[in-house]
């Protein structure tokens, strides 16, 4: 398969929720979409107490069919397990990591490469020499506040054939209007100071406003509020100011992982709109999810558009919710997102 120049890069966990969110989208919005998926233990199980990443992997090959793909490892400790853990040692160039995607050459995957800020040269090159005898491209994911990016890189070039095999992602993580104009600095300047001659096959920027909680916000309140996706404005400015970068996002969901607490959620429903995502909040005695939906249709912002998470959202207004559950509503978030912002240039 010819690898096209991607035109947005949500960054994905594979959680049932997020995989469920993703596996939804119609065929022309995946053909658009480059996904990072951050690799996590499957749920567990009696056979599977620590749950097992290749059930996830089967999952993701699944939905992703011959789509390339990033493939990226959870850094998120509840997520985790010793597979996983395995999979970070950097032992023989991180060997186990290339001979795990070895047990997946059907898969159009693009590796991220990883190392520790104390791992030698010499592994880190060994690790990318490796990965290039099996794959066309691989991934480089830094966070913009990261001061040692173009010692990285130049290691990384030098092991490489072509820059051209080279996906440099920028993970902002989660912005915030107080840290905004910050953020934007850093990655501009970051791009600015990229080694003279560097031509990577792209460069991504990522970044979520997703919060938390939602009422946390201003402008957010107990049963409706409006959350600015401050993501795609750092793209914009970012574009406006000669930065030539992919736009990437976590897809609507905040980028934190924080362990939940049963029974204190509230029945919430969630639309992204171009610039914003809105939201309705019923608790159950109120209404809850059908309560929410039938106030989210009557929005005066709301705007439908043709996916799955809408019909969704139809549904559960007419009475009939498809889900009862957080993770049912998220994947509905999720679903409306990605529909809406694949086509970003």
């Amino acid at each position: 398969m010819e690898y096209r120049r991607p035109t947005y890069v949500p960054i994905i966990k594979s959680t049932d929720a997020e995989l469920k969110g993703y596996s939804f989208l119609r065929g022309e919005v995946k053909a658009e979409t480059t996904p990072i998926f951050e690799l996590t233990r499957s749920r567990r199980s009696k056979n599977a107490p620590d749950g097992n990443v290749h059930k996830r992997m089967v999952q993701i090959a699944e939905i992703v069919g011959d789509i390339p793909f990033i493939l990226d490892l959870t850094a998120h400790e509840d997520l985790s397990n010793d597979q996983i853990n395995d999979l970070l040692d950097e032992t023989g160039g991180f060997l186990n990591w290339v001979e795990f995607l070895g047990e997946y050459p059907d898969l159009n995957i693009i590796p991220a490469i990883h190392f520790y800020s104390d791992t030698p040269e010499v592994v880190i090159k060994q690790e990318v020499q490796q990965l290039l005898s099996n794959h066309r491209k691989l991934a480089l994911r830094v966070q913009p506040d990261d001061e040692s990016i173009n010692w990285y890189i130049d290691i990384i070039r030098s092991a490489l054939n072509s820059d051209n095999e080279l996906v440099l992602v920028f993970d902002a993580g989660y912005v915030v209007a107080e840290s905004y104009q910050n953020v934007l600095e850093l990655v501009a300047n970051r791009y600015a100071a990229l080694p003279v001659g560097f031509d990577p096959w792209s460069i991504v920027v990522c970044a979520s406003s997703f919060p938390a909680s939602v009422v946390a916000l201003s402008n957010c309140y107990d049963d409706h509020g409006i959350i600015p996706l401050l993501e795609k404005k750092l793209y914009q400015d970012l574009k406006g100011n000669g930065v030539n970068l992919c736009y990437g996002d976590y897809a609507s969901i905040h980028p934190v992982r924080y362990q939940s607490r049963g029974g204190t959620w509230v029945p919430r429903i969630d639309v992204s709109l171009d610039t914003s995502v809105i939201y309705t909040r019923y608790r159950r005695h109120a209404g809850g999810y059908a309560r929410a939906a039938e106030e989210m249709v009557a929005h005066p912002d709301y705007l439908s558009i043709d996916c799955w998470g809408h019909e969704q959202i139809r549904s559960a207004a007419d009475g009939n919710p498809g889900g009862l559950s957080p993770s049912f509503w998220i994947a509905v978030r999720m679903n409306i997102h990605m529909s809406r912002h694949f086509s970003i240039r």
